[in-house]
C-alpha cells in the first residue's frame, strides 16, 4: 500500500511541478512523464527498466523526474539501476552523479548489468570526464563484451583517459584478445600522452593483421615512429 501511495504521490508532484512552470507535460511514445515516474515503482522489473530508459529518452525537459530516478538507484534490479543513472545524466546534464552509480554497477555479479553500465559510460565518454575511474574498473573485466566496450569507451574519452594507457598496453599485447586491435586504436585516440605504448605498437606492426591499425595509432601518438613501420 505504501508503495502504491508513493507512486500516485510522485505522479501528483511531477504534474504539479510541470504545471507550476507553465509548460506542457513532456511524454515519450505517448506516455506522459508523470505516468513513467509512476511506473518506476511497478512490481514488474521489466516495466521499471523501460520507464527508467524512456524518461531519459525525453531528455532535459524531464528534469522534474530526477528525484525519482535517484530513488531508483537503489532498485533491486541491476538494469533498472543502470538505466536510472544514465537517464539522470540525460535529464540533469550532470554526469558526476551518474558516473558514480554506474561505477557501482560495474561490480555487479551479472555480466549483463556490467555490460549495460559500460555501454552507458561509452555514451557519456566524450562529455563526462568523471567516468574514467569507472572505465579503469571495466578494463579489468573478465567478460569479453564488457572489456571490448570499455576499451572502445576509453578511446572515445580521448586524451583525458591517459591514466588508462598501461591497461590498454596490457590488452594490446595479447594478440588473442578480441579487444587487442581496439586497444591499439584507443591508444591512438589518447594521442601523444600514450607515447609509452610506441614499442608495443611497433612490435605489433610486425604482424600484417595489425599493421594498418598500428600506423593509424602511431600517426596520432608519434608520427616519426609511424615512419619506422615496415622498415
Amino acid at each position: 500500500m505504501k508503495k502504491c501511495t508513493f507512486a500516485w504521490f510522485s505522479v501528483f508532484l511531477v504534474a504539479l511541478t510541470i504545471s507550476a512552470q507553465g509548460k506542457k507535460e513532456p511524454s515519450y511514445g505517448g506516455t506522459p512523464l508523470s505516468a513513467l515516474v509512476k511506473q518506476l515503482s511497478h512490481k514488474d522489473a521489466a516495466i521499471r527498466q523501460i520507464a527508467a530508459r524512456d524518461i531519459g529518452r525525453i531528455g532535459p525537459t524531464a528534469k522534474a523526474a530526477a528525484p525519482y530516478l535517484v530513488k531508483s538507484f537503489k532498485d533491486t534490479d541491476g538494469l533498472v539501476r543502470v538505466r536510472a543513472a544514465y537517464s539522470h545524466w540525460v535529464v540533469t546534464e550532470n554526469g558526476k552523479i551518474a558516473a558514480h552509480f554506474l561505477q557501482n554497477s560495474l561490480k555487479d555479479s551479472d555480466a549483463d548489468v556490467r555490460l549495460s553500465a559500460v555501454e552507458a559510460l561509452s555514451d557519456m565518454a566524450k562529455k563526462v570526464h568523471e567516468i574514467l575511474p569507472a572505465l579503469m574498473i571495466a578494463l579489468k573485466d573478465k567478460d569479453s563484451r564488457v572489456l571490448l566496450t570499455a576499451v572502445e569507451a576509453t578511446g572515445k574519452a580521448g586524451p583525458v583517459a591517459k591514466a588508462a594507457v598501461p591497461a590498454l598496453i596490457s590488452i594490446a599485447k595479447d594478440y588473442q584478445n578480441t579487444a587487442c586491435s581496439p586497444a591499439m586504436k584507443a591508444l591512438g585516440e589518447i594521442g601523444p600522452d600514450a607515447k609509452e605504448a610506441v614499442p608495443v605498437l611497433l612490435e605489433a606492426a610486425k604482424l600484417e593483421e595489425f599493421r594498418l591499425t598500428v600506423v593509424g595509432a602511431l600517426l596520432k601518438i608519434d608520427p616519426e615512429a609511424a615512419k619506422r613501420v615496415g622498415n
